[in-house]
């Protein structure tokens, strides 16, 4: 699901007419969305694309793209600009700090992700393109 299609089901929550109303789009969305998901699951020539993708733990790890979503997209919908500011902060000072223990390189990448995406930010910020 795509940050866009996500923000419309919130869109679409918000403009409801009743809570239980809101509630019931927000769960034909995602039920919709799940369906589509296990279709293309049991697609054989889905089956053989998805078997050719490479697992990226660093730009994509697969346990946070679980549900539709991807986390960060789900973060950036609903953080104020200095929660996700601190967010990438925290996230960057974690994988630098454990990297020569844990994940060695990979950590140093995932520490690079987030720079770049607080460089984004501050970037944005400073042009008023946003942020």
């Amino acid at each position: 699901m795509t940050l866009e299609e996500f923000q419309a089901i919130f869109k679409e929550r918000d403009e409801a007419k009743s809570p239980d109303e809101a509630h019931a789009q927000v769960i034909r969305n995602t039920a919709a969305k799940n369906l589509s998901d296990l279709a293309k699951l049991y697609n054989p020539s889905e089956q053989k694309a998805n078997a050719r993708q490479v697992v990226d733990n660093v730009r994509a790890p697969q346990h946070y793209t679980f549900g539709g979503i991807e986390t960060i997209d789900y973060l950036r919908a609903k953080l104020t600009r200095e929660q996700l500011k601190g967010y990438y902060v925290g996230n960057l000072l974690k994988y630098l700090s454990r990297a020569g223990r844990k994940n060695g390189v990979e950590d140093y990448k995932k520490a690079e992700v987030y720079l770049k995406w607080l460089i984004e930010l501050e970037d944005a910020q400073e042009t008023g393109m946003g942020g």
